[in-house]
């Protein structure tokens, strides 16, 4: 009776399973290599001035397709915080823009002091805000507006008052007869 050396018989299917484990474990590990450093960026983020959201961003845009899918909902969450901050500083430089524009305009008090072109220059100006104004800054600006508007009306009457008063007696009479049917 021979005996015949044991053969080792290979398990293909666990050969693969563990290779398989092998592999998704080291890109796990790969995918925790990259999002960790980047996991401490939220306090910065808070911080960061519009160039150094953008940079952010970018890196966080161009982050690797091999991710875990919990690696890829803490890179949106960091994106997400990258849009609240740049949001918060747009917004920031909005106000600013719209808050130096509103400082060239004077108190409703004191527009009767200006005189036709510095009226004039203002009721333009109130036509082109630096961008959208929000309601409380709108509200800011009403009775500016109104004043204004309310000025400039007063001073082209006195202008229409001082021509009227140039006209003769006779041409007098015929306005204030016109003026009067149309008024009824």
């Amino acid at each position: 009776m021979s005996v015949r050396p044991r053969r080792h018989s290979w398990n293909i299917e666990a050969i693969y399973r563990a290779l398989a484990a092998e592999r998704v474990e080291g890109l796990h590990r790969r995918s925790a290599d990259w999002v960790k450093p980047r996991l401490g960026l939220v306090a910065t983020i808070q911080k960061a001035n519009a160039a150094e959201c953008e940079r952010i961003e970018r890196e966080l845009v161009a982050a690797p397709a091999y991710l875990s899918g919990e690696d890829q909902e803490r890179v949106e969450r960091l994106l997400e915080a990258v849009h609240q901050r740049l949001s918060v500083l747009t917004e920031a430089e909005r106000a600013r823009r719209v808050a130096d524009w509103l400082a060239r305009f004077p108190t409703p008090e004191a527009v009767d002091a200006l005189d036709r072109h510095g009226t004039e220059a203002l009721l333009k100006q109130l036509q082109s805000p630096p961008d959208d104004l929000s309601a409380a800054e709108r509200a800011r600006l009403d009775p500016v507006a109104t004043a204004l508007a309310a000025h400039y009306d007063q001073m082209s009457m006195d202008d229409i008052l001082a021509r009227i008063r140039r006209l003769s007696l006779e041409r007098q009479q015929r306005l204030y007869a016109l003026l009067a049917a149309e008024l009824g």
